[in-house]
């Protein structure tokens, strides 16, 4: 069996995993907000908003309708792109660690998109 294998998920599965992540990416949110801490600050942004997008999608979007997979590859690269500016702003800010993470998250959501653009049926064809 490969090591990614694809599974398609029922409407009942995507309801739940999208529930959780809504649930996950507002408590770190909230875990953020109200601890002060500036590590949690850096995971609220660099995971939770991207979190937040992509279970939002797999309830409400494309994602709930098809199995096609949860965001487009703009998508993908359109969070990918935020993600790497945050990372930038972490760096010009001394933030090194948090630059790192935004930077090789970043950088897999703009592998990912890439990956899924390769993988869509071409109109030439």
């Amino acid at each position: 069996m490969p090591l990614f294998a694809q599974r398609t998920f029922s409407r009942k599965e995507k309801t739940i995993i999208g529930a959780l992540g809504i649930a996950i990416a507002f408590g770190v949110a909230a875990a953020a907000h109200f601890l002060e801490s500036g590590s949690l600050e850096v995971l609220a942004w660099v995971v939770g908003v991207p979190l937040l997008l992509l279970s939002a999608s797999l309830l409400f979007g494309q994602a709930a309708k098809t199995d096609k997979g949860i965001m487009l590859p703009f998508t993908l690269y359109l969070a990918g792109g935020i993600v790497i500016v945050f990372g930038i702003m972490f760096a010009l800010d001394k933030s090194w660690s948090a630059f790192l993470q935004a930077l090789f998250f970043g950088g897999g959501l703009i592998a990912l998109g890439e990956v899924r653009r390769r993988d869509e049926p071409s109109d030439h064809a």
